[in-house]
């Protein structure tokens, strides 16, 4: 019975399955230091911004009203 390391298993694994790991580990490590680069901190503490005013530039004035929309005419 041999008693060899996970890595050595590994290692000897499928060429495919092995590279598809390493490729979602450098991918995970590459979106963790955008993450932090770019998104961490906001950039302007002091912003401010109201709910209403960006609900309203995003959706629409009509989008939060509760009657019903007029159909197409055909």
């Amino acid at each position: 019975m041999q008693d060899t390391s996970w890595l050595a298993r590994w290692w000897r694994a499928s060429p495919l399955g092995r590279d598809i790991a390493i490729i979602l580990v450098v991918k995970v490590l590459v979106l963790y230091a955008l993450w932090f680069a770019f998104f961490r901190v906001p950039v302007a503490r002091h912003m401010t911004m109201d709910p209403k005013a960006v609900e309203l530039q995003v959706a629409g004035p009509g989008a939060h009203s509760t009657s019903e929309a007029p159909h197409a005419v055909r």
